[in-house]
Order: C-alpha cells, then sequence, then structure tokens
C-alpha cells in the first residue's frame, strides 16, 4: 500500500473516531443537516462515467460553516463496477449559494486497487429550501472528475 493510500486511511479513520453521535441543537437555531444527493461525473482519464448516490450530514461549526461527511453508493463504467464513496466534507453556505471541500478514500469491490484516495471542490445554489443543484471538479486517484449534482435536504 502506497504511503498516500496509507496517510489516507490514517485521516478517515481518525475524523471517524474523533466524530461524536449527531444531535440537534435547536436552543441556538443550528441543526444537523441531512441530504440525499444523486451525481454524474465524467472520468477523462479513465474515458469512463461514474453515477452515485449518497446521503450527507453536516453541522455547522461557525456562522457560514458546516463539517460533516458524504457516504453512498457508486457505479463506475468501464469496466463496470460498484463503489462506496466516504468523504469527509467542509461547506462554506452564503445566501443561497455553497461551496464544497471533499476529502476521503472510494472503496471499490471489483479491481485490483480496492481503495481511491477521493478529493474535489464543488460549489452550486440552492434551487428551494429543500433541493440544491451544483458542480463538482474532483480528483479520484488516478483519474481528474468532473460532473453534477442534485441534492435533497430532508
Amino acid at each position: 500500500m502506497s504511503r498516500l493510500r496509507l496517510l489516507a486511511c490514517v485521516l478517515v479513520g481518525a475524523v471517524l473516531l474523533w466524530a461524536g453521535p449527531a444531535q440537534a441543537r435547536a436552543s441556538r437555531g443550528r441543526t444537523v443537516g441531512a441530504e440525499f444527493g444523486l451525481g454524474a461525473d465524467y472520468l477523462p482519464d479513465d474515458d469512463a462515467g461514474s453515477f452515485m448516490g449518497t446521503v450527507a450530514v453536516d453541522t455547522p461549526i461557525a456562522q457560514h460553516l458546516t463539517m460533516g461527511g458524504r457516504f453512498g453508493l457508486a457505479l463506475e463504467s468501464d469496466p463496470s463496477r460498484f463503489a462506496i464513496p466516504l468523504d469527509a466534507r467542509l461547506r462554506f453556505k452564503l445566501r443561497r449559494f455553497y461551496l464544497d471541500g471533499l476529502a476521503g478514500g472510494w472503496l471499490f469491490f471489483k479491481g485490483e486497487d480496492h481503495f481511491r484516495f477521493h478529493a474535489g471542490v464543488g460549489g452550486g445554489f440552492l434551487l428551494s429550501r429543500t433541493v440544491r443543484i451544483g458542480a463538482e471538479l474532483g480528483y479520484l486517484d488516478p483519474s481528474l472528475m468532473v460532473g453534477v449534482r442534485i441534492a435533497f435536504a430532508f
């Protein structure tokens, strides 16, 4: 296992161990947020596509800043294989717009590399109180990713 992959595994493990249970904090007007998302990506280096469904949770850490995680199920084409995306997320929200920073690993069920490092930045805007639409530019070892996202808050 390469040093970068080992470092990513240790980082993801440390974040998971450090995180406590999610609790709503209605007393200060802050609550834990959750959303269901759908996405489609193109990986030009692999000449492949990826489709995913994810669940994300986050909690406020400052006035316009939240921290959380995103996990789900992804299908990568050419060759077809399933993956579980596991990402930590930092989100900056300002009125109807948001910017995301993501980092983590994707676990693959088929192929030689069962763990691939993922990092990305994204942004978008709120169409309504519960619907977000945006785009993401990222890196899924060893390829660039360009994608679109839609998410539904619940």
